[in-house]
């Protein structure tokens, strides 16, 4: 998914390409890293939840 408006129909293939940006500590870059080793090691040891069922919950609010 695109973060900007585009003109493009469905199903157009794109380039991604990664681009580093210098305005990020080291230490702010390690947290999106931790987060994603913490949530796959979670997922491995079988501490999951159901989406589905989140958003049902979470819809299901006043």
């Amino acid at each position: 998914m695109l973060d900007e408006p585009t003109e493009l129909p469905d199903g157009t293939e794109i380039e991604l390409t990664v681009v580093e940006d210098d305005d990020f500590e080291p230490e702010e870059r390690a947290r999106p890293d931790a987060a994603l080793d913490a949530g796959i090691a979670a997922a491995r040891a079988g501490d999951l939840v159901n989406a589905d069922e989140v958003i049902r919950e979470l819809l299901a609010r006043p």
